[in-house]
């Protein structure tokens, strides 16, 4: 994500959601994580648009604007409830369906992200990860 933001013109994903991401196994033992599935990524532009998204990932000014022009902001909000899933292990919104989110995005709502009660390990991570 960093690389891609770092491009000029700056490139956003999009789509940043578990399915999209892969673990790939290093020689000396480590793990590195790549990203999948660019069809919804765009170059900043003058003229590029984001549309779309997964409902349960997607940051609000995606649904809110009409024609929304790409921004990394977009992909940090998305990498946000991506992070609540790895440190969860639950699925950001899980009780909503996704027009209930996407409604709730066009009306100016932003559902506040279901924390397990016993989640007090991760009580330092969540002002990163609600940010």
């Amino acid at each position: 994500l960093i690389y891609l933001h770092s491009r000029r013109p700056c490139v956003v994903h999009g789509d940043l959601k578990p399915m999209n991401i892969i673990i790939e196994p290093r020689a000396n033992g480590d793990f590195f994580p790549k990203l999948l599935d660019f069809g919804l990524s765009r170059t900043v532009t003058r003229h590029a648009r984001l549309n779309g998204g997964t409902p349960c990932y997607v940051s609000p000014e995606v649904v809110q604007e009409r024609d929304y022009k790409p921004r990394p902001m977009a992909d940090i909000f998305s990498l946000g409830r991506l992070l609540f899933t790895v440190a969860s292990g639950r699925r950001p919104l899980a009780r909503y369906k996704p027009g209930e989110i996407v409604q709730a995005l066009k009306g100016g709502r932003v559902h506040d992200l279901a924390w397990m009660p016993s989640a007090d390990l991760l009580e330092k991570q969540r002002p990163i990860i609600e940010r």
